[in-house]
């Protein structure tokens, strides 16, 4: 790997980090592919961007610290968190070239600043040590206590708790305090810790086409190790020796399984979808809930997949089609104008949100959670409820509201406006708490009483 190389892939994450691009991460692949930059670079690409995101508050307070005078400048400080993120956090990047490629990479940009941000970063390697022999600085670890430094830089763990832990683990603190307020202490140290670590890899074995055992033992003899989780379908990969990427897998193309959350596939088994049912899902892309409900109701249920994107829908028909499943999808439009005609037995929400219960898969919700954002994203729940869900309930239809969130707003609160609306009951509902292995999230049946 030569330094222009290295470069190169340092320069496409300052672009995207510093343009008003909404999803950096899924815009990641794209820009390499045009940089043209070496494939092999791709990973260290990602890890860089989705690490500076991810703990992005963290780095923040490190700058501020190492820093001469107040840091106004977003720019500077995206560039900072670059070069800190790969110091602290990437142990096979050596530090001068951490240092030195971050430079080269905003250089165009940031020509003036250079003196600046070459002071900071060379101070930070060199007051910054590890607390401890040995340490693996991985995505999943924070500088705090792994990393000492020569001078104060978080807030006081005894003084202001909250704070600490927002700036150690890299969350904004309004969000650390919404959950040590309504959830405890406890509960918040345990969601900070979670959705720090790697989100586990699960797989939803289709039992329409093979069953879990058969995939369990392929995946082994090519040396990609599983254990079958709560749900009887669903395997968690735990190691992996080789396998390639997941298209090369044994069984992909047979369509044998497919990537879920098992959060997400017990969400859809709340809804309890059955032989013979209409099933309509309005958010359906990129369709891991239509799919699931698909194979539950033994592959005997009528399900519409609905989006407003087309693009999503294309792509979710070619992934039905590699599992062997007839779904039809629709193309809805945004004011929900263009409802697909009833009757319906079950209608699946999986509404937008904010996305607090798997914020180690999506980096760019961290930093965007906000009292102000929370309002917008319920605002466009209710309206989805008034638009599209409320139109198509009949005597016996039954909903489905889930999220990936864990704000009470998004969840029990929306679940029972919905109840109220349609004037039906709330059958259940279930919160998931995120842990090493789960995603976060929430789902609520809501329908007629059982008679």
């Amino acid at each position: 790997m030569s330094e222009s190389e290295i470069t190169d892939v340092r320069r496409v994450v300052w672009l995207l980090l510093s343009s008003n691009v909404e999803f950096p991460s899924r815009a990641l692949d794209g820009a390499l592919d045009e940089a043209g930059c070496d494939p092999r670079d791709r990973g260290l690409a990602k890890e860089i961007l989705s690490g500076s995101l991810r703990v992005r508050a963290t780095l923040d307070k490190i700058s501020q610290a190492y820093a001469t005078r107040r840091i106004k400048e977003e720019a500077v400080l995206i560039a900072l968190s670059i070069g800190i993120y790969q110091l602290l956090f990437l142990n096979r990047v050596p530090r001068h070239a951490a240092i030195d490629s971050t430079m080269n990479a905003v250089k165009p940009e940031l020509a003036s600043k250079s003196g600046f941000l070459n002071a900071v970063l060379r101070a930070v390697s060199r007051k910054a040590k590890p607390a401890k022999l040995g340490l693996v600085a991985a995505s999943d670890r924070l500088p705090d206590p792994a990393w000492q430094f020569d001078r104060k830089v978080f807030s006081d763990p005894k003084n202001d708790p909250i704070a600490h832990l927002a700036e150690t683990r890299g969350y904004p603190k309004f969000l650390i305090k919404r959950w040590w307020d309504t959830a405890g202490e406890a509960i918040t140290r345990q969601r900070a810790e979670a959705l720090n670590q790697k989100a586990s890899l699960w797989l939803r074995v289709n039992t329409l086409r093979s069953n879990t055992a058969d995939v369990q033992a392929s995946l082994a003899a090519a040396g990609i190790e599983t254990e079958v989780g709560e749900a009887p379908n669903m395997l968690r990969v735990i190691a992996r020796s080789k396998g390639g990427a997941l298209p090369q897998w044994p069984g992909f193309d047979e369509g044998f399984w497919s990537v879920q959350d098992i959060t997400s596939f017990q969400s859809v088994a709340l809804g309890k979808p059955q032989v013979g049912e209409r099933i309509l899902d309005l958010c359906a892309a990129p369709g891991g809930k239509s799919f699931a409900a698909y194979e539950l109701s033994g592959g005997k249920a009528e399900i519409l997949a609905c989006d407003i994107s087309e693009v999503r829908l294309e792509v979710f028909a070619k992934e039905a089609q590699r599992l062997g499943h007839d779904i039809k999808t629709f193309a809805l439009d945004p004011d929900g104008k263009n409802l697909p005609e009833g009757p319906w037995d079950l209608v699946m929400c999986d509404v937008p949100c904010s996305n607090t219960g798997v914020l180690n898969k999506r980096p760019e919700a961290r930093g965007r959670f906000s009292k102000v954002e929370l309002h917008k994203v319920v605002t466009m729940q209710n309206v989805l409820r008034k638009k599209l869900v409320l139109p198509c309930l009949q005597e016996s239809t039954r909903i489905l509201w889930s999220t990936c969130s864990l704000e009470v707003e998004e969840n029990q609160e929306a679940a029972a406006r919905l109840a109220k609306a349609s004037g039906l009951t709330l059958v259940e509902e279930h919160s998931f708490e995120p842990t090493k292995t789960c995603a976060g999230g929430y789902a609520a049946l809501v329908g007629a009483p059982a008679k």
